[in-house]
């Protein structure tokens, strides 16, 4: 939410683009209905995570008061896994980690609403090539197409200014705990962009670009547009 905030300031002077945020890793997944064995995880998909201000869930999840980086960005909190509480909570959780009772918990200890709140699911990690992305902007077009069942997720380091941030926890570092097939992967937790259920009442359909089509005509000014 903060990234589509800036986007309409960020553009005001173009070509120059103003903005101190520079996405450096991103790992993109979605549902994994090709049944694919590569590059595939157990991931939990929260639509809070990172989420300082616009919470989906606010009855439930806790925004810091005061998050100290507000500083260094006008008055405006930035994403981070400590701009709530719901990231701290979920790691501290071991009994998460076992995927098949992930959305049990969940609902009973948390008190998330799935398709709303969080997705659990087998995903797979798209490849760059499947994928654009625009790092001072902070937004990404996919060159797939996404079925309305599929989950989309991220998790993601950025620099603003300089300093280090993330949403999420990368498969990098969390590294498969066994080969053997009767143990399962380290789960990871993402920042979720689109759910298995599409509700325009919800924070996340904000985050989706609708698509664009071309009316065939030009000049067109933004009078134009308005009448």
């Amino acid at each position: 939410h903060y990234n589509r905030a800036a986007f309409e300031p960020a553009l005001k002077n173009l070509p120059q683009i103003n903005t101190l945020f520079h996405l450096e890793n991103l790992e993109v997944w979605v549902t994994n209905d090709r049944n694919d064995v590569q590059d595939t995880r157990d991931i939990v998909a929260f639509a809070d995570l990172g989420e300082p201000e616009r919470l989906t869930n606010p009855a439930e999840i806790q925004a810091q008061v005061d998050p100290l980086y507000r500083e260094i960005c006008d008055g405006r909190p930035l994403p981070d896994n400590k701009a709530n509480n719901l990231y701290e909570r979920v790691v501290a959780n071991e009994e998460l980690q076992n995927i098949d009772r992930a959305v049990a918990i969940l609902q009973s200890q948390f008190n998330l609403r799935q398709s709303i709140d969080f997705e659990k699911v087998r995903a797979r990690k798209l490849s760059s090539r499947d994928y654009t992305v625009h790092p001072e902007l902070g937004f990404i077009s996919l060159n797939i197409q996404l079925q309305p069942d599929q989950v989309l997720a991220v998790s993601y380091t950025y620099k603003y200014n300089g300093e280090p941030f993330a949403v999420g926890t990368s498969s990098i570092n969390r590294a498969d705990v066994t080969t053997d097939e009767s143990q399962t992967s380290t789960v990871l937790f993402t920042k979720m962009l689109k759910s298995t259920t599409q509700q325009v009442n919800v924070p996340a359909w904000d985050l989706m670009m609708k698509n664009v089509y071309s009316i065939g005509a030009y000049p067109v000014s933004y009078t134009h547009l308005r009448a």
